[in-house]
């Protein structure tokens, strides 16, 4: 049994093999000729993204043997709709689930209804009584339609979904285990245009914001951010912090890790961190872009 994850970002499309020995198996990555941007609203009704999609999902995977494999996928979380509210967890987990629906329907009036919703609660100390500051994650449904009719123009089924951002902490948990026990954390993850920030106290999530920018002042912003979380999270002081992602990660590293030195930064490389099969050892493609596919061995732990 092996797992494979797809990750899906708006022109990207990555790979990864892991088996049962937590050995790459595969590993891939391609740039496609359309957004999935695009895909995912066009894709409910009309069929020539979806089939071009398929078409670049299927060539990929034509010579790998599918039929005894989990199969997952991941969604960058600029797809998704994230927001920070107050919750009263005195309520019954109901009157909690209507308050969160009549939130979303302030944002979305027409199809709020239609969303896929979860939330988490943020163990921050902003408040004294049980209301806590909680994330609430959710995704139109007609992005999963699309993708079940991807796959199934293929022959393919998944069996696992995820948001990129929450499936690198997987990673960052099993791999950095020892590191994070031992204090508070962040987590940075790079996208196109889009910084994820998330800070982490041992097992809990602590805080979760992100940046959308258009020019070259975000590493200052980002800077401003990150300074600001332990005392608006009422925390101490952040120990570590992962980074990921796209190209210009590297670069959001070396940064930081000169302007915020009471920090240690890491840009972990999960080719080096897990054995690669032997028809991949001198596969050199992604020696150094590792970091580019942490969320799809965060899923593909999660399987194992």
């Amino acid at each position: 049994m092996k797992t494979i994850i797809i990750g899906i970002s708006d022109r990207t499309l990555r790979f990864l093999g892991l088996n049962e020995k937590k050995e790459i198996s595969f590993i891939e990555s391609v740039d496609t000729t359309f957004s999935f941007t695009d895909c995912f609203k066009t894709g409910a009704y009309e069929d020539t993204l979806v089939n071009e999609a398929s078409y670049v999902i299927n060539n990929i995977l034509r010579d790998v043997h599918t039929s005894a494999t989990k199969i997952g996928v991941i969604i960058e979380s600029s797809f998704a709709f994230l927001n920070i509210v107050p919750i009263d967890y005195n309520e019954s987990a109901s009157n909690i689930s209507s308050w969160i629906l009549w939130d979303l329907s302030n944002y979305f009036p027409d199809n709020y209804k239609n969303f896929k919703v979860n939330y988490y609660k943020l163990h921050n100390k902003k408040f004294d009584s049980n209301v806590n500051d909680t994330l609430i994650v959710s995704f139109d449904k007609v992005i999963l339609q699309v993708l079940v009719k991807i796959f199934y123009s293929g022959r393919l089924k998944f069996q696992l979904f995820d948001i990129d951002h929450f499936a690198a902490e997987k990673y960052l948990r099993t791999v950095f285990e020892e590191k994070i026990n031992k204090g508070c954390f962040l987590v940075i993850g790079c996208k196109r245009n889009h910084i994820d920030i998330s800070f982490h106290h041992n097992e809990e999530l602590v805080y979760y914001d992100y940046l959308i920018f258009k020019d070259s002042s975000y590493k200052t912003k980002l800077k401003d951010k990150i300074t600001s979380i332990p005392e608006s999270a009422n925390y101490l002081p952040v120990k570590y912090s992962f980074v990921y992602g796209e190209d210009y990660s590297e670069d959001i590293y070396h940064y930081l890790s000169n302007e915020l030195k009471n920090i240690e930064f890491y840009i972990p490389d999960p080719n080096e961190e897990f054995k690669m099969q032997d028809h991949l050892k001198k596969n050199n493609r992604f020696k150094n872009e590792g970091n580019k596919f942490i969320p799809l061995f965060g899923l593909a732990l999660k399987c194992l």
